[in-house]
């Protein structure tokens, strides 16, 4: 639950100069409000409000994963069950700079296949229901951490309006299965269980590099969810508690792994199209656009998270909550398809509003978080890739531009 209020928060300019000025562009109606808290009791509200959700991403930008059902199975498969047949076959046979060649380590998918026998069609299947997973438990996430329905609805309907929340549903051609690294991601947040906070993290490793990188992420989430308030210190970051063990256990687990894959069958990802010329290239044109579609609205409270904590002195921590946001940042800078390798920081969001929900009233978080839902819903849903022509694509809103279409007809008729 939040502090309803601080003497500390109070004396900072942090809240004069930026909650205080959202405050008053948030006055929305009171009623608004009240009936979000009266329908949020319903036993069903968070299944209503993903459903919800998804079928407003659908109508806002059309999918595209439903044509995979109707067209051929995409060439990108091929590798997938070549990888789901002989798990440790290096790909030397496809050319280094081919993003299919990045898949050497990417098993989460082929071991579900070799395990399960599923379909392609199934997985992508699978990988629709995550996409709506990932609205249901970022809803329950954030209630559990704030124990406010409102904060809740506004952070899980800006989640919606990103690519994080929209990814599971828009790839399924080149295989990279970013709707279930997403949902990895979260569920080891979201798990209290040690098991489970190591399951879900080794499959988000195994799934792509950057989801490994993410794993720092959940660390930070575990660690922020039980230190307090009192000032980082290194003695407290290395008083782990069994769930940041888990996150801890996982990344060393993939390391060794991966090591022993290494030497023993000769795995290695090829460093084509990966590299810092890519990012001296693009870094001009592309990565400035490129790095606002990563939280889009979610900047606004990852630049007061990060305000608030150095405002309080506490460096360490201030440390901590930069470096992955500047690591991935290089990371999608240092190769082309900047918005989905960016996107793997959105998970910081859950870490930023546990710890600086402790300083800070209901109503102003509501307000801080109503803002990014706003900017994320009109910013319009951009993919920044150096390779797709001018460098980035808009996702099409078929079914909004047809019924803009229709009601033009209706009025000029």
């Amino acid at each position: 639950m939040h502090a309803e209020t601080s003497s500390c928060f109070h004396s900072t300019p942090l809240n004069t100069f930026l909650l205080a000025d959202l405050m008053q562009l948030n006055n929305y109606p009171e009623n608004v409000t009240q009936w979000l808290e009266k329908i949020s009791s319903g036993r069903y509200f968070a299944q209503g409000l993903s459903l919800m959700l998804l079928l407003m991403s659908w109508f806002f930008v059309s999918p595209v994963a439903f044509k995979f059902f109707t067209h051929p199975l995409p060439y990108a498969w091929d590798t997938i069950l070549l990888k789901a047949s002989d798990l440790t076959n290096n790909l030397e046979h496809i050319a280094p700079s081919s993003w299919r060649a990045k898949k050497v380590f990417r098993i989460t998918i082929p071991v579900l296949i070799r395990l399960t026998k599923f379909s392609p069609a199934f997985v992508v299947l699978m990988q629709i229901i995550c996409g709506y997973a990932i609205y249901f438990f970022s809803y329950r996430l954030v209630h559990r951490i704030t124990g406010d329905a409102i904060q809740a609805v506004w952070a899980t309907c800006a989640m919606a309006f990103l690519y994080f929340g929209r990814a599971a549903w828009f790839e399924f051609e080149a295989t990279w299965f970013d709707g279930f690294s997403y949902f990895f991601l979260l569920m080891a947040m979201y798990q209290g269980s040690v098991w489970g906070i190591f399951l879900f993290s080794t499959m988000a490793a195994w799934n792509d590099e950057r989801a490994f990188m993410a794993l720092s992420l959940v660390f930070l989430f575990h660690f922020v969810s039980t230190k307090g308030e009192e000032k980082t210190s290194l003695k407290n970051l290395f008083s782990l508690n069994k769930q940041t063990l888990a996150a801890a256990a996982a990344i060393v687990a993939y390391l060794l792994t991966r090591l022993f894959l290494t030497v023993f069958y000769h795995m290695q990802t090829p460093k084509d199209g990966a590299n810092m010329g890519v990012l001296v290239h693009q870094t001009p044109n592309f990565l400035p656009l490129g790095a606002f579609t990563f939280m889009e609205g979610f900047w606004l409270l990852a630049l007061y998270a990060l305000l608030w904590v150095f405002f309080k002195r506490d460096y360490l921590l201030f440390f901590l909550l930069l470096a992955p946001i500047l690591i991935l940042g290089v990371v999608a800078g240092c190769v082309t398809d900047i918005t989905r390798s960016g996107s793997f920081m959105v998970p910081i969001v859950f870490v930023l509003i546990r710890y600086p929900g402790i300083f800070i009233n209901r109503m102003q978080m509501r307000s801080l978080l109503f803002s990014c839902f706003a900017i994320t819903l009109l910013f319009p849903p951009v993919f920044v890739c150096l390779d797709w022509g001018a460098g980035s694509w808009y996702f099409s809103p078929f079914l909004f531009k047809k019924m803009l279409l229709v009601l033009g007809q209706y009025l000029s008729a």
